[in-house]
């Protein structure tokens, strides 16, 4: 009797087994696009942004439109540490950065930045390779500075 008991319950478990996974599997295949888009796009704005974080300002490229740049490295005691964290901006003394105090990534790879005091915006590029930050931007000419990551 305790065999064909054990043996009923083990049957029951396996079935229920195979119909919760055959309702998973039509549940995944019955998603919208909109629904995964939504979710992809939730999952991108609650994780931590690669971004976040402190930077070391090691070198400036300076773009003067007749195609000559050139990297030029900041001497150690010019260095300023920028830190973005999670939507805030202390820009240490940038010269450029310090327009700002808050920032948003409304794609990836654009920083909104935005001076709360008084309404500026600007957009500037970024790309994150390793441990190293670059952001263009726009001033007389265009600027790419590079950053390593503190």
């Amino acid at each position: 009797m305790r065999v064909l008991l054990s043996f009923l319950a083990v049957a029951a478990l396996s079935c229920s087994k195979e119909s919760t996974l055959d309702e998973m599997a039509s549940a995944q295949k019955s998603t919208s696009p909109e629904t995964a888009v939504t979710a992809a796009n939730t999952n991108r704005t609650s994780a931590a942004s690669a971004i976040d974080g402190s930077w070391r300002r090691i070198a400036t490229r300076y773009n003067r439109g007749d195609g000559m740049h050139s990297w030029e490295s900041i001497p150690a005691d010019q260095q300023v540490v920028v830190t973005f964290v999670q939507g805030k901006l202390v820009p240490n003394g940038h010269p450029y950065l310090s327009l700002f105090n808050t920032y948003q990534e409304p794609k990836p790879g654009v920083l909104r930045l935005t001076n709360s005091r008084n309404g500026r915006t600007s957009e500037s590029l970024y790309t994150i390779s390793g441990n190293t930050l670059e952001i263009t931007y726009r001033q007389r000419e265009e600027v790419v500075d590079r950053f390593v990551k503190e």
